[in-house]
């Protein structure tokens, strides 16, 4: 059996063809939505989760330049919207309860 010679495949020229706006954008929102699910105070973990949902509707933005698909900013879209207002009932609920013991 002859050898598959990979070189091409594993120099830079080939990998960076990968890094583009789009690829920068899912990976900033993965990091983000990893970090979100590792925190244990609610506040901070709201505020990666809207961060996280963010670039990830920029990822579906860039991409959609890139090809006919709007099904990741669809969907990405309300996520913005319910991250934020969680954000801000958690907020309301620290401060009343806050308030109140």
């Amino acid at each position: 059996m002859a050898m598959m010679d990979l070189s091409s495949y594993l120099g830079w020229a080939f990998l960076s063809s990968f890094i583009t706006l789009a690829n920068v954008m899912a990976a900033i929102g993965g990091l983000l939505y990893v970090a979100s699910i590792s925190m244990t105070t609610v506040i901070p973990l709201r505020i990666a989760a809207i961060a996280s949902a963010f670039f990830f509707l920029c990822y579906g933005q860039s991409s959609m330049a890139l090809s006919d698909h709007i099904g990741d900013t669809i969907m990405r879209a309300p996520l913005l919207g319910l991250a934020a207002v969680a954000a801000a009932v958690s907020r309301l609920d620290r401060d009343r309860l806050g308030a109140t013991a």
